[in-house]
């Protein structure tokens, strides 16, 4: 019986002394976006494709003592959950973060900056950036769809409603579609 509890012990102390590196799944796509200035191309070189439109909506609601957060897509593709934990002895405070289902990430060629657990735990802490990125992804599949070679400058709007405790963002993100000529 010593031996079982003196096990049980050492196996409490060393699972309270871990710390497991969280992994969130999520589906990223980028696209290079492409302005007049840049192309240094030729117009015959190059075919202005239609105007192509995507949008996300998210809803946004934080817990009455502002511990938890909840990201969630409309049509339920995803939720993203944060629960402040608060610091204990040796250990920081942190940012504990639940996923269900995989948010799905679109960055354009200048604004790709995921590079540390930090920064992509950071991000998702925030509903105006995932509905852009979601809407960024929707519309590099729907160029893709149509065989465009990436998008001109793209306009994206983002606007924000109250409604009770949940905030919705919705973005919408419009933009022409280039396919670049082959010697075909």
């Amino acid at each position: 019986m010593k031996k079982l509890l003196l096990f049980l012990t050492v196996a409490l102390l060393l699972a309270s002394c871990t710390h497991v590196e969280q992994i969130i799944p999520r589906a990223v796509n980028t696209v290079n976006t492409v302005s007049f200035k840049d192309l240094k191309l030729e117009r015959k070189d190059y075919e202005v494709m239609n105007t192509i439109s995507a949008e996300a909506t998210v809803s946004f609601s934080i817990g009455s003592f502002g511990n938890v957060s909840t990201i969630s897509e409309q049509g339920g593709e995803f939720s993203i959950v944060s629960r402040y934990q608060k610091a204990k002895k040796g250990r920081d405070a942190y940012w504990d973060i639940t996923v269900a289902g995989v948010p799905k990430l679109g960055y354009l060629s200048n604004d790709y900056e995921l590079q540390s657990v930090e920064t992509r735990n950071m991000l998702l802490r925030h509903p105006e950036v995932v509905a852009r990125q979601l809407a960024v992804y929707r519309i590099i599949n729907l160029a893709k769809q149509q065989g465009a070679d990436g998008v001109i400058e793209p306009l994206i709007s983002t606007n924000v409603a109250g409604s009770g405790k949940t905030t919705v963002f919705q973005t919408t993100i419009t933009a022409k579609m280039v396919k670049i000529k082959t010697d075909n």
